[in-house]
C-alpha cells in the first residue's frame, strides 16, 4: 500500500487537531486561567454527486471533530463515505463508494445564536472504489488530493444538541467535482 502525499497532509492536519492547543475557557467549576477544550463532534447522513462517475450516491455518513482555536475559528478532521451499488449485468451488481479523509479550518461568529452559520476548508485524501459485489473483488481503485469548500448552519435544539445541515462543495484531483448535502446533529462540548 503506497501512501500519497495528500493522506500524509490529512493525517498531519488531524494530528494537528489534537495537540493544538485549546482555546480559552472559564467554564463552571474551573480554576481561572485552565485551559479548556471546546469544539463538537457531528454526525450526519448525506447525499454525494460525483460528476466523474456520474452518479448520485444515495447513501452515506459524515463524522466530523472540531475543536475551538479562538471564538471564531475552530480546526476540523472529518471522515465520510458515500455508497451505492450499480447493476452492470443480469445478476452482476457492483458496490461504488467515496470516501474521504479532510482536515482544515471552520469560521463561525462568535456568540450563542440559537442559528449559528459557518464556512469551512478542508483538504485531504478522496479513496473511490469499485467491487464485485458477491467476489469481493476489487475492481478499480483511486486515490487523490481533494479540497472541499463548504459552509452551512447549526440550529440549537437544546443545550446539548445541534441540528446542522450543511452543503460541500469537492475538487478532486484529476478534474473531479462532487456536491454533498448533509443533515445530522452535533454534540458541543465545553461551550
Amino acid at each position: 500500500m503506497q501512501i500519497g502525499k495528500t493522506t500524509v497532509v490529512a493525517a498531519g492536519v488531524l494530528v494537528a487537531c489534537l495537540v493544538a492547543r485549546p482555546a480559552r475557557a472559564q467554564g463552571q467549576g474551573q480554576a481561572p486561567g485552565q485551559d479548556v477544550m471546546r469544539g463538537d463532534v457531528g454526525i450526519a447522513y448525506n447525499v454525494l454527486h460525483d460528476s466523474n462517475l456520474q452518479r448520485i450516491f444515495p447513501a452515506g455518513f459524515t463524522l466530523s471533530l472540531a475543536g475551538d482555536t479562538t471564538r471564531t475559528l475552530r480546526i476540523v478532521g472529518e471522515f465520510s463515505g458515500s455508497y451505492k451499488t450499480v447493476t452492470v449485468a443480469t445478476a452482476t451488481s457492483i458496490a461504488v463508494d467515496v470516501q474521504s479523509y479532510m482536515g482544515g479550518l471552520r469560521f463561525a461568529p462568535a456568540g450563542k445564536a440559537n442559528n449559528s452559520p459557518f464556512l469551512e476548508v478542508l483538504a485531504g485524501d478522496v479513496r473511490t472504489s469499485e467491487t464485485l459485489i458477491g467476489s469481493g473483488i476489487v475492481g478499480a481503485a483511486s486515490n487523490a488530493g481533494g479540497l472541499e469548500l463548504g459552509g452551512g448552519l447549526d440550529v440549537k435544539a437544546s443545550p446539548h444538541v445541534l441540528i446542522r445541515g450543511q452543503v460541500d462543495y469537492r475538487l478532486v484531483h484529476g478534474g473531479d467535482r462532487q456536491i454533498r448535502i448533509a443533515f445530522g446533529i452535533a454534540i458541543p462540548f465545553n461551550r
